[in-house]
């Protein structure tokens, strides 16, 4: 994840999308759970959809990233 940023940007930029990853799935990811349970009247199915989604998503952005194996890196 690093070698997608600039050298001056490196750490930074990594830190930052990682920071803000985890709190926004971290944050919010048990609150939506519990309304989809409450939504769901109990059934777990509904989470386990939300988190497919979720890795769908993570998937999409692996593949849509830059290759840097051949990239000069400052």
């Amino acid at each position: 994840m690093s070698e997608l940023f600039d050298a001056r940007l490196r750490y930074s930029g990594a830190s930052l999308g990682f920071q803000v990853g985890a709190a926004l799935s971290g944050g919010f990811t048990p609150l939506i759970a519990a309304a989809l349970l409450t939504w769901a009247s109990g059934a777990t199915w509904p989470i386990s959809v939300y988190l497919i989604v979720l890795a769908c998503v993570t998937l999409l952005a692996a593949i849509s990233a830059p290759e840097t194996a051949r990239r000069q890196i400052d």
